[in-house]
């Protein structure tokens, strides 16, 4: 064997994953060879080294003091009122929120304004094409009372003879 094939199977041999005739291959040469005898040996020293460096320090009672510090954490957001959460929250973030909020109640006020009004109040409902059979659902018309057609067409607006219109 020559030495760089040789030097190629160290690390396989330092680790024992030669199978049998590579392995013999390799130590039979290794005995011939001071160049890759001594490269085996700072293989094996560079292996204890970091063999070595890869145990963790002990640091005692550093996970009581963890959980102590993550329950006393805990503890003091409970105590606190849910006020305090949003003002923790960031300046664009609070503003984006209460934008949204204000937006929304805005909306629904203007959205809602002719809602709670009475059917003929202002004339909004008589303008608006509420008879079934304009709407497309004229085959609702025939709905038993109670059913969940009716209960529709009654969301529909006024479309019955006392309403002014027809169903």
């Amino acid at each position: 064997m020559r030495c760089a094939r040789a030097r190629t199977k160290l690390g396989a041999l330092l680790d024992g994953e030669l199978p049998g005739r590579e392995l013999d291959e390799v130590e039979r040469h290794m005995e011939g060879c001071s160049a890759c005898r001594g490269e085996f040996d700072r293989l094996r020293g560079v292996e204890s080294l970091l063999q070595g460096a890869l145990v963790p320090p002990e640091f005692p009672g550093f996970a009581e003091r963890v959980a102590a510090e993550a329950a006393r954490r805990r503890a003091a957001a409970a105590a606190r009122p849910a006020v305090l959460a949003w003002l923790r929250l960031a300046a664009p973030v609070r503003a984006a929120a209460a934008f949204g909020c204000a937006a929304g109640l805005s909306l629904g006020i203007f959205l809602g304004t002719g809602v709670a009004r009475a059917p003929g109040e202002d004339g909004d409902f008589q303008a608006m094409p509420r008879a079934a059979d304009e709407l497309g659902v004229g085959y609702l018309a025939e709905a038993p009372a109670g059913s969940l057609a009716e209960a529709y067409l009654s969301a529909l607006g006024p479309s019955g003879p006392e309403r002014g219109g027809s169903r």
